[in-house]
């Protein structure tokens, strides 16, 4: 069970997560101290001292979690060949504890997570003033225990995996079930879903280059946003993944291991879609802070969406 990839995954696992458990536990400290205003003269320093060893330890130990993401899905992918049976990562996951499925679930909750805070953190060090840092201070204590969990339920499912035989992914999808009619053929509902909300998505940034988001505008973002996400995974599990496989089987897994660009067109598009969430949610924590409305700056993080969903459509036309 145990190769270099899975070690690797651990092993760094247990790095980032140690580092920040470690900032954030600092974090809440300092922002214990908060309510009475900023420290003064000596205890100013060592405020500031302390507040740099926190982002230095966030940003390694964020960096490095969002680098373990696809190491997470290479090191399952590793342990394929191993499983009598098995094609793909539907095996793995079957021949293991259920919490496996939320722990990958939690490889897109948690970044979304740490790109929020990296964000958040990047405006606030670039800002005269301090209005930000009582919110990412605050935000560090949830997010180590969000961190902490995911890498407990990745390291309880690794250690308790028994590479015994499975059914195939086949067996386990190819039949009526999660969007698919009786006869078990997907169709093409979560794909039109998918497109309509990257259109929707790309009206509401087209809208906000011309003035400051509203509330509702940057919640709309978020939500539509959360959308793309999990309509992307539906549709390549179902009509979408099987038009790009060119076959009547659908399966997330078989198609990011088949066609390796849809894998890192996922990865662009969900890293994307949580860019764009944190700067909508910026914007609503500047506004919060300030009093002032804020521009959510979406086109960047708006344009890695779109050149994913063309890459995908384009795999999807010509496979």
């Amino acid at each position: 069970m145990w190769n270099s990839l899975t070690i690797a995954y651990v092993s760094l696992t247990i790095i980032a997560c140690a580092l920040i458990v470690a900032g954030a536990v600092l974090a809440a400290r300092m922002a214990s101290r908060w309510p009475g205003g900023p420290p003064k003269g000596e205890a100013r320093d060592d405020f500031d001292r302390h507040h740099h060893l926190v982002v230095t330890l966030m940003r390694v130990g964020a960096l490095t979690l969002l680098f373990v993401v696809p190491l997470w899905f290479w090191a399952l992918d590793s342990l394929v060949p191993a499983i009598e049976g098995g094609m793909c990562l539907a095996s793995v996951h079957n021949i293991g504890p259920s919490s496996a499925w939320i722990a990958t679930g939690l490889k897109a909750a948690v970044p979304a997570l740490l790109v929020y805070w990296l964000v958040v953190d990047r405006e606030g060090r670039r800002r005269d003033d301090e209005a930000l840092l009582p919110h990412t201070l605050m935000l560090l204590l949830p997010l180590g225990f969000v961190a902490l969990a995911s890498a407990a339920l990745d390291l309880s499912f690794l250690f308790a995996l028994d590479l015994r035989p499975s059914p195939c992914c086949m067996t386990l999808f190819d039949g009526p079930g999660l969007a698919t009619g009786g006869d078990g053929i997907p169709d093409w509902g979560w794909t039109w879903l998918f497109g309509g909300a990257v259109a929707a998505l790309g009206l509401l940034v087209l809208g906000q280059r011309r003035q400051a988001m509203h509330t509702i505008g940057r919640r709309l973002a978020i939500l539509v946003s959360l959308v793309v996400v999990i309509a992307l995974v539906l549709a390549l599990h179902t009509r979408f993944g099987s038009a790009i496989m060119n076959s009547p089987h659908h399966c997330i897994f078989c198609v990011w291991q088949r066609v390796p660009a849809v894998f890192a067109a996922t990865m662009l598009l969900g890293f994307g879609s949580w860019w764009l969430v944190a700067r909508a949610a910026l914007a609503g924590a500047l506004t919060a802070a300030t009093g002032e409305p804020r521009d959510a700056k979406l086109g960047a993080p708006y344009a890695m969406i779109a050149a994913a969903a063309v890459v995908l459509a384009l795999l999807a036309r010509f496979a």
